[in-house]
């Protein structure tokens, strides 16, 4: 942090906050707390301060957040995971995200690729990879050559290029898999399996337990008065307990007292056997899709393990179920927000993944790769460690947080590592400094930018390819009121009002923009 910075300390007024911060005087206000309702609160505390000050932004719902940059003086709205899930995905590939960009309610990265020797797109031109995969082409390098924007779409591919492509998420991951299908069947191996153990854990909440001594106590009392106010035995004093703690009073005959102590007993009755019924079935459920996706994992080959349910190992697995690549997540919270959605469509396990029986369930000997995103960087580094350990030939993706360690890890037999923080900064950034929120993106001496621009007339197909002959290049398109459309929606030329994202050199996009 500059050592001139001001630090404002306090909590709840956010008014008073910002007013002693100098809002007023503020280029841009960042909101960039984990609590989404915090942000929001700054925001809404903001637009009373100093309605004129742009603000950018964070919330996990990036489709809630894009309804916000309406209203509120919001000039942009972010979702950090959203931002950095697709660079983890691309780390699985052996690829890189450097930048991804939100164009409506899709995410548009733009991702390195190197075309390897069976690559799909070795032999294609621009345009025809624009047109089967709907992906455009930024900049090119080719071997023991400088960077160089890309221009037109003529240029044929070779293997050991290395492009620069943008296009909407699904596409470019999809370009970015097929170029380095790691996830294909590896030549079959002896591998040693682990001898392991495994105790089952049972997770009873302490409410649940709370219910079922209070139930006991109140039979037991029940039963005592019942024994002394209606002279019974034992036998029948406790059958008239258990069928008043049902329902059944019965005590019509008897004294007023005893109908509301009776009545008092199926209330508190009713109320206790429903919470611990309740949590019995949840239990006999969960365990049946905790063994089922046991089993599922147990026979999976080729796939990611995914070490971490958080908010980005959440769209880290919806990303690579939409990719169709079998996945299988590991998270040791038994009460994790997201377990319910994702086990819907992949293998939930519970445990700690620095394990190794926790590793072998999810058959770690057969995995490809593991990613590992938790919230801890020790977690991250040992789960990769261990899972080398089992799988030498696995590759290892993991989260971190500090810099200087990330630099490092390589030596601990870790192939890629991707900071969350890092991956989204670019946004926020951009946003704060730039009314068109602009990415800047170096490669080498070979400076692009990127940016969302509307459309201000409209623009002929022979207007566009001359863009794209310079090296403007064209990577998602929104028409006024239409779906996010890929990049070849724009060779038939833009109307009015149209929303795009533009990648190239900043003098040749702007030399167009002042000429629109």
């Amino acid at each position: 942090m500059p050592d001139d910075a001001q630090i404002v300390f306090g909590t709840g007024d956010y008014e008073d906050l910002l007013g002693r911060a100098d809002l007023a005087g503020a280029a841009c206000l960042l909101t960039l707390g984990e609590d989404d309702l915090d942000n929001l609160r700054v925001v809404a505390a903001a637009n009373e301060v100093a309605p004129q000050v742009p603000v950018v932004l964070r919330a996990f719902d990036a489709a809630l957040a894009e309804q916000l940059e309406t209203g509120l003086n919001v000039r942009r709205s972010f979702s950090a995971s959203a931002l950095a899930a697709p660079a983890f995905v691309a780390a699985v590939f052996s690829e890189e995200v450097r930048e991804t960009l939100r164009l409506g309610e899709a995410e548009v990265p733009l991702c390195v690729v190197t075309v390897s020797v069976d690559s799909p797109l070795v032999g294609l031109t621009f345009g025809g990879m624009k047109r089967e995969w709907g992906c455009a082409a930024v900049a090119r390098r080719r071997p023991d050559a400088a960077w160089q924007h890309a221009r037109g779409d003529a240029d044929v591919i070779a293997a050991g290029d290395e492009l620069v492509v943008g296009g909407l998420l699904l596409d470019v991951l999809r370009l970015a898999l097929q170029d380095n299908p790691i996830l294909a069947d590896p030549p079959r191996r002896n591998r040693r399996r682990l001898t392991t153990w495994r105790t089952r854990v049972q997770r009873t909440p302490t409410m649940v337990t709370a219910a079922a001594i209070a139930l006991i106590v109140l039979l037991a009392l029940t039963v005592g008065v019942f024994a002394w106010a209606l002279d019974l035995g034992p036998t029948d004093a406790l059958y008239r307990a258990i069928t008043n703690a049902f329902g059944d009073v019965g005590l019509s005959e008897e004294s007023s007292w005893l109908k509301i102590f009776g009545v008092a007993v199926m209330v508190a009755g009713a109320l206790l056997i429903g919470i611990v019924f309740t949590h019995l079935t949840a239990m006999f459920t969960a365990d049946r899709i905790e063994e089922r996706s046991g089993r599922h994992a147990r026979r999976m080959r080729n796939h990611v393990i995914i070490a971490g349910l958080g908010t980005v190992g959440f769209r880290v697995a919806r990303l690579l179920d939409e990719l169709e690549v079998p996945t299988v997540v590991v998270e040791r919270a038994a009460d994790n927000r997201f377990r319910e959605a994702v086990a819907s469509r992949v293998p939930v396990l519970s445990g700690d993944v620095r394990l190794a029986e926790n590793l072998e369930r999810a058959s770690v000997a057969e995995a490809r790769c593991v990613v590992a995103c938790t919230d801890d960087e020790l977690t991250n580094v040992a789960a990769c460690a261990q899972a080398r350990r089992m799988n030498p030939s696995i590759r290892t993706v993991a989260r971190c947080f500090d810099d200087a360690l990330s630099q490092r890890l390589g030596g601990f037999g870790i192939d890629a590592v991707v900071s969350m923080s890092r991956a989204a900064a670019g946004a926020f950034v951009g946003a704060a400094i730039d009314e068109r929120a602009a990415r800047h993106l170096k490669l080498g001496d070979l400076e692009l930018v990127a940016f969302r621009h509307e459309i201000e007339r409209d623009l002929s197909a022979e207007e566009v390819a001359v863009w794209r002959e310079e090296g403007a290049r064209i990577l998602a398109v929104q028409p006024p009121g239409g779906q996010v459309l890929p990049p070849v929606a724009a060779l038939e030329g833009l109307a009015e009002g149209s929303v795009v994202i533009l990648a190239g050199p900043e003098p040749i996009v702007q030399r167009f923009l002042d000429a629109e």
